[in-house]
């Protein structure tokens, strides 16, 4: 330790050393080379800019926004295309270069000595992700394009796997703008499946259908070639199904079945006559005849018209189009109308027999209305009047009961059906009128004997009040004064004695008086060899008890001998009917006198 005393001298001061200055920095040339190329490779968005400047935590942070945007992109679908994204990424790239360059300018140490080689790896590492960006690019039009050539040969399932690429999400950022044509053919690929599993359900119609709006998605040129000898094949299996259905449903259902398979038989040779089923379709239209016509071949005529009429309509209720179908549809009508006639006689023939009123009328009239000038029209007179006759040859008894229906049916025609006009089928009517009466007055007739007299009256009452014209209407009036008097002696009545004789008459001839000695009116009621009624009038108050019959009122029956039954009564009911039987003999006179006793009786 030295030591300064007095005296001693005093060493000099030296100054402060002054402080340390910042280190001296790389040349100015080598540092921008540094920044150059640090943005260079951070233009690329892979954050290689940082990696160079040894900024590991930045690097990764950068690379994984750049990730996040990729994936965002992706699960967003690149909502606004091209152009919004294209923009986000070069902003991004863009602001990670700007950061590069600052970091690299900043950095310590010598810049690169070779400025070129980190500016090289910049381009090419751009090269890279160019290059990828172009092959990433390109694969959904490569998955496209096999799509398509999988679709073109009739593999959908394959097609479908390729679609779904082309319009997968991974592809958004390619922009590669096939999305519209993929998702048609996503579209017309789920149509085509549809249609083979239809098909191999047998499910034809179906199958027809899918495979028609298949074709259509390409307005007939679709991808795949083969659809249209599919569609042919398909189409005539189909319509020989709709036949088997119509065949074996109810006639009210066939038709539909019917017309569906002719429309798509002509359709079927109208859109693909090039096809070897085309070939194959006027004999499925005479095979279509024959099973829709079965009942003309089986002789069951009422069904056959129901038949026939189906094809006479048929060019009306096809829709197919008419230069397909109206050739056949016209030929089929043709040949059903050339059938019908005959089918419609013989059909009204059977409903006649059966005893199936209306369908006769309508058969017989439709006939006439619809072929007024056939053969078959012409018959109709001489088959009804030859029913009439064989009914009217015998209309006794019950058979006279059983043909009213039939009669009635005859007589009422000209009435009933404008078919049945002119003068031959009211002179018919006319003849059927007159058996008519016949048979209601036969069968009140035997009803009268059985001693049904409610059924004897209605029949009778039937002559008198619907056809006082016929021979048997007056006979009908006298059954019913019978019934009447029958009707009386069976219920509750007084006796009335046998006449008194009181002289001669001519011969084969009997007559009686009856007087008529009472304050009311005496209604006398016959039946025997003659029928009939008649009246005597009141004696007025002047009527006692016959002591003195002279001058009161009387009438005299001139009447046929024989027995009779005979009903006195009057005509309020007032008093219990006297009913007697009297045998009258030829050339006998009769003459007695009735008056009412305390109006008990006579």
């Amino acid at each position: 330790m030295t030591v300064y005393g007095p005296g001693a001298p005093v060493p000099p001061i030296s100054p402060p050393p002054a402080p340390p200055g910042p280190p001296p920095g790389p040349p100015p040339g080598r540092s921008a080379a540094r920044g150059a190329a640090a943005a260079a490779l951070n233009a690329t968005a892979l954050s290689a800019g940082y990696l160079y400047l040894r900024r590991r935590p930045r690097a990764l942070a950068t690379l994984a926004g750049t990730v996040l945007l990729v994936l965002l992109a992706t699960w967003l679908e690149a909502p606004g295309g091209r152009p919004v994204w294209t923009a986000v990424f070069v902003l991004w790239a863009a602001a990670m270069a700007v950061d590069g360059r600052r970091l690299g300018l900043a950095a310590p140490g010598p810049g690169p000595r070779r400025p070129w080689l980190p500016l090289g790896a910049a381009v090419a590492l751009l090269a890279v992700v160019v290059s990828g960006y172009a092959v990433y690019q390109a694969l959904p039009g490569r998955a496209l394009e096999q799509a398509g050539k999988a679709h073109a040969a009739g593999d959908c399932e394959r097609a479908l796997d390729r679609y779904g690429q082309v319009l997968s999400a991974r592809y958004a950022l390619a922009f590669h703008g096939r999305e519209e044509d993929a998702e048609r053919g996503v579209h017309a690929c789920e149509i085509m499946l549809l249609a083979q599993t239809h098909a191999g359900q047998e499910a034809w119609g179906e199958a027809v259908s899918a495979y028609r709006d298949y074709a259509a998605l390409y307005e007939g040129e679709p991808p795949w070639e083969g659809v249209h000898a599919r569609l042919s094949e398909l189409r005539l299996a189909h319509a020989d199904s709709l036949v088997r259905q119509g065949s074996a449903s109810s006639i009210e259902a066939a038709d539909n079945f019917y017309v569906q398979a002719f429309d798509e038989y002509v359709t079927l040779r109208g859109e693909q006559p090039e096809f070897p089923e085309a070939a194959e379709v006027p004999d499925r239209i005479t095979a279509l005849w024959d099973t829709a016509t079965a009942s003309l071949a089986a002789g069951d005529h009422c069904t056959a018209v129901r038949e026939l009429r189906f094809f006479t309509r048929l060019p009306e209720e096809s829709e197919a189009p008419e230069e397909w179908a109206a050739e056949d549809a016209a030929r089929l009508a043709d040949r059903a109308r050339a059938a019908l006639p005959a089918e419609l006689l013989d059909c009204s023939t059977t409903a006649y027999e059966s005893a199936d009123w209306d369908a006769a009328e309508r058969g017989f009239g439709d006939l006439l209305a619809d072929f007024p000038e056939s053969g078959q029209s012409g018959k109709v007179p001489g088959t009804l009047e030859a029913y009439r006759k064989a009914r009217a040859q015998d209309l006794t008894g019950a058979r006279g009961c059983e043909a009213f229906d039939e009669l009635e049916f005859l007589a009422d025609l000209p009435e009933s059906n404008s078919a049945f006009e002119g003068k031959t089928y009211r002179d018919l009517a006319g003849r059927a009128e007159n058996s008519l009466a016949e048979a209601h007055y036969q069968c009140g007739s035997a009803a009268f004997v059985d001693g049904d007299y409610d059924t004897a009256e209605s029949h009778m009452r039937t002559v008198v009040d619907e056809h006082e014209e016929h021979d048997r209407a007056g006979h009908a009036a006298d059954v019913l004064i019978a019934i009447e008097i029958a009707r009386i002696g069976d219920g509750a009545t007084n006796t009335l004695p046998d006449p008194s004789a009181a002289g001669s008459a001519p011969s084969g001839t009997t007559t009686v008086t009856i007087i008529n000695d009472s304050g009311v009116e005496l209604e006398i009621l016959y039946t025997g060899p003659e029928t009939g009624t008649a009246s005597v009038a009141s004696a007025g108050a002047g009527g006692g008890q016959c002591l003195a019959p002279d001058g009161k009122p009387s009438v005299t029956l001139q009447l046929a001998p024989g027995a009779y039954s005979v009903v006195a009564r009057t005509p309020d009911g007032s008093v219990t009917p006297y009913y007697g039987s009297w045998t009258l003999l030829s050339g006998t006179s009769y003459r007695d006198c009735y008056y009412i006793e305390y109006g008990y009786g006579f």
